[in-house]
């Protein structure tokens, strides 16, 4: 005999818990490791951050790997959440927002073949070269880009996109198929030793280094909460030794 459903106070509790309530938080950009690498169980220092921080709160995280201009313009427009590895102009030019902690901090280096007698330290001495790599909708830093939107340098620009853009400028500069890539230092070390292309590829000089964020969309009504969530999700692993142990997983040590 079927007995009738009764709903005591405890079970009702349970159905009005937090959980019930989860938000998906999606998180989009393209391979840069270490701070997202492939979806896997090695995704990169900032994704296990995010997971950390949004697990803590109730909430999953959904990370994929696509073009970084897509996942800018899908953020801007609300089709996803969020875009891991913005840099504050990245952020400001597609109206997204970003916390006051960020999830490291990324310089501008360049990097030549082993052989290459060249050096850098400002965005003149790119003149140098006559190929430059860089990456499709990529921003640098505002002397840098500036540089690089000069008519008269852009015949000197070799930009690549896709999923795997880094590699694939790690291995034209490593082949002298371009003189020159502009890059992260953390993410062309990464690289450069998953490729096995250590020996082929040194760095000629490198720019001050500036945060990089979680950047979320500007049209999703939860955003300041998101931000907020993974701001205190940081400091709280800062102040428990979370965060260490995620840095020192992918041998990143704390940008603060």
């Amino acid at each position: 005999m079927k007995l009738p459903t009764v709903l005591t106070a405890g079970m009702i509790g349970l159905l009005a818990s937090p959980a019930i309530y989860a938000d998906v938080i999606t998180v989009r950009g393209d391979a840069w490791c270490p701070y997202n690498c492939d979806v896997g169980a090695n995704p990169g220092y900032g994704i296990e951050i995010m997971q950390e921080a949004f697990k803590a709160a109730g909430h999953t995280v959904d990370y994929q790997i696509e073009p970084w201009n897509r996942a800018l313009a899908n953020v801007k427009s609300g089709k996803e959440i969020s875009a891991i590895g913005a840099n504050e102009k990245d952020a400001k030019d597609n109206d997204l927002v970003f916390g006051k902690i960020g999830i490291g901090a990324s310089d501008n280096c360049v990097f030549v073949p082993k052989a290459s007698s060249a050096k850098f330290s400002k965005p003149d001495d790119l003149a140098q070269f006559k190929k430059i790599g860089i990456i499709t909708a990529y921003t640098y830093n505002d002397a840098i880009d500036a540089w690089l939107n000069i008519p008269a340098n852009k015949t000197k620009i070799d930009a690549v996109a896709g999923d795997n853009a880094v590699a694939t400028n790690a291995k034209k500069v490593a082949a002298s198929r371009i003189e020159a890539v502009i890059e992260d230092s953390s993410v062309m070390g990464y690289t450069l030793k998953d490729l096995k292309l250590e020996d082929q590829v040194k760095m000629a000089g490198c720019t001050k280094a500036d945060k990089i964020y979680v950047a979320f969309s500007p049209a999703n009504p939860k955003t300041p909460e998101y931000v907020k969530i993974l701001d205190d999700g940081i400091v709280s692993m800062r102040k428990s030794g979370k965060l260490k142990t995620i840095l020192a997983k992918y041998g990143v040590k704390d940008w603060k």
